[in-house]
């Protein structure tokens, strides 16, 4: 939010001074007249929009929740049974077409008489063998079709058993190298959860509307440490702010939730009616459409834990 900022000051001609402050403190200067904006990781909310005007929106973002790695309860629900239901899906899918391909051949197959009896197939367990032996590729030859119509469902489930083990190798790899840990945290569980927020933040305007309980934090490294101290169980915060920590401060100590609980943007925040929205805007949207800042400024919220 700096370095954009910069860019487009500097489009603007403007000259600026930056004053290290927290972000209630620079709203509420802002408000004030203290300061012409405030720039940074400020959250566009219902409740701010009543103190200040914000700029176009700059990026998404929203608010997430964050545990230690280490707390991660259940690994059996969180990392083996995702990935055993995964499994179980591929593999009853390709059952489901094996079945009906065997089922078929052993109705077309079944009423005629061959002179190479012991190759027919005779019963849904001989066509069920077929289609197994066939699919694989492995192709014995012991149980085959001798009809035409028999033939022309082998011909077709050739091609689509061969198809379909493709798609199944290829998604049992991905499956297997996914994360070892996910981890989802919806509204609901943390209305069972004992979990920390920062104050006068995004996240914490969000559980006062809904009225729900929290531990609220004046310092984001102080909640991230109890939470590893196991002080309280999770942090809701900002969720690019919650993506620096977890990936360059803290990296391989958080487990992100995988689902977003509230999608808003971040922007600059001005005073009421300032006539520098509308310059800032125009360079701001300018440089925001540059594919450097689309790379930067739109990359996904979450990224793979």
């Amino acid at each position: 939010m700096v370095d954009l900022w910069r860019e487009v000051a500097e489009d603007l001609g403007m000259r600026y001074n930056f004053t290290l402050i927290d972000i209630d403190e620079a709203l509420s200067g802002v408000r004030e007249g203290t300061f012409d904006l405030a720039i940074g990781a400020i959250t566009v909310t219902p409740e701010r929009e009543t103190m200040v005007d914000f700029s176009h929106g700059v990026t998404p973002s929203g608010i997430v929740t964050v545990v230690a790695k280490d707390h991660i309860h259940g690994k059996f629900e969180t990392y083996y049974k995702p990935i055993l239901l995964s499994l179980l899906k591929i593999v009853l899918i390709l059952s489901t077409f094996m079945l009906a391909s065997a089922t078929i051949v052993w109705l077309l197959e079944r009423k005629h008489r061959f002179h190479e009896r012991e190759k027919q197939i005779r019963h849904l367990g001989d066509g069920i063998w077929w289609s197994a032996v066939t699919i694989s590729t492995v192709g014995y030859g012991d149980k085959v079709p001798h009809t035409t119509l028999g033939r022309v469902v082998g011909i077709a489930w050739i091609f689509v058993g061969v198809t379909m083990v493709s798609l199944f190798t290829a998604n049992a790899a991905a499956i297997l190298s996914r994360p070892t840990v996910a981890l989802t945290v919806t509204f609901q569980d943390l209305k069972k959860m004992d979990f920390a927020a920062l104050d006068n933040s995004a996240a914490s305007e969000y559980f006062d509307r809904h009225q729900m309980d929290y531990t609220g934090y004046d310092d984001i490294d102080e909640a991230i440490q109890d939470i590893r101290d196991r002080k309280t169980e999770a942090l809701v915060g900002d969720a690019k702010v919650i993506r620096y920590l977890a990936d360059e401060v803290y990296p391989g100590d958080l487990i992100i939730s995988d689902n977003v609980l509230l999608m808003d943007y971040l922007a600059f925040a001005f005073q009421e009616r300032s006539p520098l929205i509308e310059i800032v805007n125009v360079a701001l949207l300018k440089h925001i459409n540059e594919p450097r800042w689309q790379k930067t400024l739109f990359s996904p919220i979450h990224k793979e834990n």
